[in-house]
């Protein structure tokens, strides 16, 4: 029961993926709605960037989230023991 008690203080945690956090993206509109109002004491937001470009639009919005990570990068999470999660191919643990 104390398990229990423990899993259930913690934040739950939320990761956007996306290739289009840029200038005018129509999915930014959608997104910022829900970053700018989300509560922060309830949720921990990612937000995983699979995108080349990168402008201001993308900088801003990393502002609104916990943390941000880069494809471009292999790291994108750490374990709860806090040892970095690497992914070589990120294809091999989501499936769309």
């Amino acid at each position: 029961l104390q398990e229990i008690i423990k899993i259930k203080n913690k934040k739950i945690r939320i990761a956007f993926i996306s290739g289009d956090i840029r200038n005018s993206h129509s999915v930014t509109y959608f997104l910022r709605t829900i970053l700018e109002k989300y509560d922060k004491k309830k949720y921990e937001i990612y937000l995983i960037l699979n995108q080349s470009i990168s402008d201001e639009t993308t900088d801003h919005f990393k502002n609104f989230v916990d943390q941000s990570y880069e494809l471009g990068l292999k790291e994108i999470g750490l374990y709860a023991t806090g040892e970095p999660f690497v992914v070589k191919k990120l294809n091999e643990y989501i499936t769309i």
